[in-house]
């Protein structure tokens, strides 16, 4: 059944919207600037089209189809135009960027009969990607990380082809990555977690539930009190730089993801204090005004530098959120609100259109608060910005004359993410689940 969507009435500005996103009012309070809540230059206008099952359905298997033929059993997937000033080398394999995220979600969508059979055979795939990995890692180190490295990779293959040897593999790639100093997903405990939490799921040894309490333990051994905000942060040490980051890839949301997935083995004065302090922290960071809010990508950056996206901004933290407790916190379902509002008020991203950084990821917000609150408005625009982020797919193919293949980066994370909006699924593929 297709749902069919009024004139774009509900996305028009006003001028006390425009004043709370870019920051160009007195506040009545405090009689200084408001913040700045967007860079209206990364935004643009949502386009007014309907939702259509049937054709958003028939562009899933397009999308994949194409990935499908596309494949070659030597290099995988061609390098994309929009992946030339990223990728020191072709091909890429890591979760992140690569080929490893590709074959997930073929052999995902097809297991959950969203596509037709496929006709190449991508566990086999994922052997030859894991082992390319090895003698070229996308970072020319190899490194036993979650969406950069191997226990990303192995924990794919393990979800197809699970075996004793390979668990035991992953479980020693996730000890590695726990003690890492990065303090976020992507490279350190937070990505470990996540394969502990799906791997204590599908093979219920004991051992994944250890390594969970291990690696809430040190990330909260490392939550410190900054002296300048008056709460818990944590730092940084990524890419040669110490910073404070505060959204879902790279910091504050993300580890606070991890520890929630931790929950059901802590002990409760332990969970209490993570919850009360990760509410703090968030109401403290917060960019308000006018019934909206946004987060800066660190606390060290330009006040200007203001992103809405996945990684950085509100729509990762609400995605991020999605295991807090429902209702233990007045205030942080305030500020989830708040901020889907605002993903909603900016506008979809001109940036290419997948989840890390593009219209796709923004639209998980939406479905994270469909779920919380129930409300089928959230629904709505998560189904607008998916019309939309096919609309800005479509452009792209016609200029480049082909797809980007890949998760986090490309089609095959909006062909996903379409499908989540079919469902009605908030899960968050290779965050939420793998």
């Amino acid at each position: 059944m297709s749902v069919q969507y009024e004139s774009n009435t509900s996305n028009i500005r006003t001028p006390s919207i425009e004043r709370a996103l870019y920051g160009i009012t007195l506040c009545s309070y405090t009689r200084t600037m408001s913040p700045i809540l967007i860079s209206p230059e990364e935004h643009e206008p949502l386009i007014d089209l309907v939702w259509n099952e049937s054709r958003v359905r028939e562009s899933i298997q397009e999308i994949c189809t194409e990935a499908d033929q596309t494949y070659n059993s030597d290099l995988f997937w061609p390098e994309h135009p929009d992946d030339a000033d990223w990728t020191p080398h072709v091909p890429m394999t890591s979760l992140f960027w690569g080929a490893g995220s590709t074959a997930w979600t073929l052999l995902t969508l097809r297991d959950e009969q969203a596509i037709q059979p496929l006709r190449n055979d991508y566990i086999l795939a994922l052997q030859k990607i894991y082992e390319f990995y090895l003698k070229s890692p996308d970072w020319d180190v190899i490194t036993p990380s979650y969406l950069f490295g191997e226990s990303g990779l192995l924990a794919v293959l393990h979800r197809f082809a699970p075996s004793t040897q390979l668990a035991s593999l992953i479980f020693e790639k996730c000890q590695e990555t726990i003690v890492r100093p990065e303090n976020e997903l992507m490279w350190a405990a937070p990505g470990a977690m996540i394969v502990a939490r799906s791997m204590l799921e599908s093979t219920h040894d004991p051992r994944w539930k250890q390594l969970l309490i291990d690696s809430s333990n040190i990330l909260i051994s490392r939550w410190k009190n900054h002296p300048e905000i008056g709460v818990r942060i944590w730092t940084q040490d990524l890419y040669g730089k110490q910073s404070h980051y505060l959204g879902a890839v790279h910091g504050f949301a993300g580890n606070v993801f991890g520890i929630l997935i931790s929950k059901p083995y802590m002990p409760e004065n332990q969970l209490e204090m993570v919850l009360k302090d990760s509410v703090e922290t968030l109401l403290r960071t917060a960019l308000r005004s006018d019934g909206l809010v946004n987060w800066k990508p660190a606390l060290e950056s330009d006040p200007e530098n203001i992103l809405v996206q996945w990684c950085h901004g509100s729509p990762g933290i609400v995605t991020a959120l999605g295991e807090f407790p429902k209702n233990h916190s007045s205030e942080l379902e305030n500020l989830l609100v708040e901020a889907g509002e605002l993903i909603w008020r900016a506008g979809p991203l001109k940036k290419p259109f997948g989840l890390c950084h593009g219209t796709a990821g923004n639209g998980y917000a939406f479905l994270k608060l469909y779920r919380r609150t129930g409300n089928t408005v959230w629904l709505d625009r998560a189904r607008r910005f998916a019309i939309h982020a096919l609309d800005q797919s479509d452009h792209q193919k016609k200029k480049n004359g082909k797809r980007r293949f890949g998760l986090l980066t490309g089609d095959l994370g909006l062909a996903y993410y379409l499908w989540s909006c079919i469902k009605e699924d908030n899960r968050f593929p290779l965050i939420d689940f793998i």
